[in-house]
Order: C-alpha cells, then structure tokens, then sequence
C-alpha cells in the first residue's frame, strides 16, 4: 500500500512582509468597521446598544476568539485566547450592568405647589428613609418605609439638607435658618439668616454637611460661601467667592475638599480644614450638576447647562477626561443640558438628568434621565413618563432605589440595580396605570404604587 506523505504547510515570507497565513478577514473588516464608525452622542444612544455589543463579547469570548485586539497583519502566529474577562478602559472605577434594567418607575407621587427652581435646593433623601420636600409654605416629610407625612411650617424655603448621620434637617428661607430634629420632633435651633451673612436680604441656596465633623457649609444668592460648627451654631470661616448666586455645595467623601459652583461658569475648590482656595476650573457655562465617585475620593465629576461634562482628579488637580457635544458653540442654545448628576454607590454608574431642547430635527424638547459608565457609553435610560426637566437625583439610604423630581410637580421612585424586586415594565403596559396620577399628594399619609 502506498502511503502519501503530505508536506506541512508553511509560509516563511519575508522579514519586511507580515505573515498572511494567519490572517482573519471577517474579524479584520469588522476591526476597521468598528474603529471608523462615528460615536453616538449619549443623548442619541440607544438602551439596547449596550447588551447588544455585551452579546457580542461574550459569543467572541466564547468560541476563542478576541477581535479587540486581533491584528490585521499579524507577523507570528497569535497566541492562545486569554479566557479570563478584559475589563473596558473607564475613566472611574465601574461595574457596569449587562443590560437595561430600569424600566418604570414604582411609585409616583405629586408634589403641589413644589418649588422648582433653579437657583434652589429643595429636595432630599435622608439616611433615615425620610424625603424632605418644599412645597410652598411647608416642608414636608415623607417616609418611604411607612408613608408617614410630618409637616413643617417653613415659607419659601430655599435650600434643605439631612444631616449625613443624624435625623437633623436644615432648612433655610430668605428671612431664617434652622435645624429640626426628628428624634424630638422640635426645631433644635432657630436664627436669622443675617447672622451667617456679611450681606442684608441673603438668601441660603445650597448647604451640605461634612461627613465626619459637625460643620456644614452653605452658600447664599450672594456669592459667599460660610462653614458654621453645628454644635456652636458660630461662623469658622467666610469666603467670599463672586456676587453670582451659588448653585451646589459638596464635600468629598473623605471630607478633605469642598467644592462649589455658582452662576458663574468657573467651579471652585477649596481644602479642609484650613478653607484655602485650592484651585479652580472654567466651565463652559453654569454648573449645576456636581458629584464625587463614592470609591475614588479625588474624582468630582462636573455637569454644566451648555452640555459639557468634566472629570477631575482634584488631588492631582487634572482633567481625566471631559465630554463636549459634537454641534457645542459658546454663546449658542446647546443641544442639550445637563441639571443634576449623581454617581452610584454600588455600581459606580453615573446617572445624568439631560434635557434635549427643541431644534429643527426635535419639534418638542425631551427630558432624559441616563445612566452611563463613561461619558460616552449608555447602559441605560429611565422611562419618564413627561417631558419636563428633571432638576432633583436623589438616593435611598442602601443606594438601591433613586428619586427624580422636577418642573412637572411629582416625585417618582425607581429600583435602579439590576436585582431589585420590582419587574420591568414596558410604557404600554403602564400607560393606564399612569392615567391614576394626581389621586394622591405627596402631602397626603398614602403612598400610591404604581403596581
């Protein structure tokens, strides 16, 4: 019998000239495919995009092959495929879910007369499951465990803020400001407004509590930025910042930097204890939204009205990565603005509250409320129901639910992580639930599910 030896196939070519005999067509089209294909702004993303492109890592994972980092000439024999997951390059610290999971929201309630503004911040969620909100001549108080309502008589409210470890709420009008404390269920103490203030007529319009010392610090419609000691109600320091009214105050974390953003465009940063200007960012335009990363205590993520977004390293003093629209022109309507964003403490997924304005392409404007793991990635989109601008992204005390609140006078409860109870629902099968809305105030000792 004749036996036919066959000679191995080999290429040597040449050491200028890369090795064809590897060479993966499919996989190389589908690189440059990938490479050259525009990038969605977030605001023109689709939800399913993500678990889409999620599907597909995991089938090339699975039959061995690793097309991100496949060469379209390669000069050797590429090695075996590494099975274990590469995590994707975000600029913080994220886990982020495999596929939209929001859907609608659990509850919804009304809030008459809520007052909505921008230069205010009247809305907030204590460690104790209480929502502290403002609606006209009160400030109400509602428990998310026991649809309890606790009124406090308060006119004109400008700025409220739970205390980050004690049920102790600060309230502030044009005319006082005073601390109510639940467990007494009296106000704990009470002084006019002209007393944390150099100026007459000062109106509080952002506070925020350190997380470790009893000082809080509160920024008025004047420009001026002042940290009081809880326990002596007395004045540490007063720094004056400009005479534009101040938007947001925040500590980090690890309480070592205090942030604050006025009607200006520039956002300033200062050190703790010692209150020394530490530096400064130019923004394109007023800043509204301001959030530190939960695990990164040096990140603070900036979002303005113009659109723009920011990274800071503030320990570093950099930039780690900023978002501009693609159409973004000083000095015009941007496309679209950005009021509030929050990170999660859990997932560390930001989540942005984006308003769309009407253009030639877009009749009507749109509210969005996304979630993202990097400025340019969608992972998922609430449902709202309306169109009208979400100021307010507040979280329940576990990190497991959020609240969103606007100019449309209602308050609506989500189950945010991918495991929580409630079911998805889709807007067809919510629309009649939803026709229900108004039946009961926030106001009122019910709570209204929307299943």
């Amino acid at each position: 019998m004749t036996q036919v030896l066959r000679y191995e196939k080999r290429c040597i070519g040449d050491r200028f000239i890369p090795s064809r005999l590897n060479f993966n067509l499919d996989f190389s089209s589908h690189l440059i495919n990938n490479t050259t294909e525009k990038q969605k702004d977030v605001t023109d993303q689709d939800i399913n995009e993500w678990s889409i492109k999620n599907y597909e890592d995991s089938v090339g994972r699975y039959i061995g092959c690793d097309y991100k980092s496949n060469r379209v000439l390669p000069f050797f024999k590429p090695q075996p495929a590494n099975k274990r997951r590469k995590l994707d390059d975000n600029p913080w610290p994220v886990k982020p879910r495999k596929k939209p999971t929001v859907g609608a929201p659990h509850s919804i309630l009304d809030l008459p007369n809520f007052l909505n503004l921008f230069q205010k911040n009247v809305l907030d969620w204590g460690r104790n499951n209480y929502i502290a909100a403002a609606l006209w001549d009160s400030v109400y108080l509602w428990s998310a465990e026991t649809s309890k309502t606790i009124p406090i008589t308060s006119h004109n409210t400008s700025a409220i803020k739970w205390h980050p470890t004690k049920s102790e709420l600060f309230i502030a009008t044009p005319l006082t400001i005073k601390v109510w404390d639940m467990v007494t269920a009296k106000v704990k103490y009470s002084e006019l407004t002209e007393v944390h203030c150099y100026y007459t007529h000062c109106t509080i319009t952002a506070v925020d509590w350190h997380p470790f010392v009893d000082v809080r610090a509160t920024g008025c419609n004047r420009g001026t930025l002042i940290l009081v000691g809880d326990t002596t109600n007395k004045v540490l320091q007063s720094m004056s910042l400009a005479s534009n009214p101040i938007l947001a105050v925040s500590f980090s974390p690890n309480g070592r930097y205090l942030a604050c953003s006025s009607m200006s465009p520039y956002v300033d940063i200062w050190t703790f204890p010692d209150g020394v200007p530490y530096f400064r960012v130019r923004m394109s335009c007023s800043t509204r939204g301001m959030a530190w990363h939960p695990l990164n205590h040096s990140y603070l993520c900036l979002g303005d009205v113009g659109g723009v977004m920011s990274l800071l390293n503030v320990s570093k003093m950099t930039v780690v990565t900023d978002y501009q629209p693609a159409d973004f022109q000083p000095g015009t309507l941007p496309h679209a603005s950005i009021y509030c964003l929050t990170f999660s403490e859990i997932s560390g997924e930001l989540v942005t509250s984006h308003y769309l304005h009407a253009n030639e392409n877009r009749p009507r404007p749109v509210a969005q409320v996304n979630v993202l793991s990097s400025f340019n990635k969608l992972v998922d989109r609430f449902d709202l129901d309306q169109n009208d601008k979400v100021m307010y992204l507040k979280w329940n005390p576990d990190g497991t639910q959020i609240a969103t609140a606007g100019s449309d006078e209602s308050l609506q409860l989500w189950n945010f992580l991918p495991n929580s109870k409630a079911r998805k629902e889709r807007k067809d099968e919510r629309s009649e639930k939803l026709s229900q809305r108004g039946q009961v105030n926030f106001t009122d000792h019910l709570r209204f599910p929307i299943r």
